[in-house]
């Protein structure tokens, strides 16, 4: 009878953390550039209603891939960032219970401008005025 109550209480405490697992989605993937190649150190930042916190970032490894894990159901945005390239977004990832979504992202080279030169406003001969002499105070 002791063996029987051990069991049941066993499977009982399992149950609540196999619904959580089952509740819960993930979302992977690889960040590379325009000519394929992997790019690591890209910050990834998911952002959803769903989850308890603003936010949640990870870095790309060395190989480009980056991982969330244990996300709660929801509609997710991605956002994809590294100095250099083009922050591109991805939104609207639906996730539901079990769902492991793989999403892979490919960067672009962001386009740089010359900044322009300023320079101060050219003076005309004209817009000087004569300088005044200071005035002498009266003594007393």
């Amino acid at each position: 009878m002791i063996a029987l109550l051990t069991a049941s209480a066993t499977v009982g405490a399992m149950a609540p953390v196999a619904a959580q697992s089952i509740a819960t989605a993930s979302i992977e993937g690889t960040v590379s550039d325009t000519s394929g190649g992997a790019l690591p150190g890209v910050a990834v930042t998911l952002t959803s209603p769903a989850l308890q916190v603003p936010q949640m970032t990870d870095v790309t490894n060395i190989e480009g891939h980056y991982r969330f894990t244990q996300l709660p159901v929801g509609v997710y945005q991605i956002k994809y960032e590294l100095s250099g390239f083009q922050a591109t977004m991805r939104e609207g990832l639906g996730l539901s219970s079990g769902f492991a979504a793989k999403v892979d992202m490919v960067l672009k080279l962001a386009t740089w401008r010359k900044p322009l030169q300023s320079r101060p406003p050219a003076r005309s001969s004209t817009s000087r005025r004569p300088r005044q002499e200071p005035r002498s105070r009266p003594t007393r």
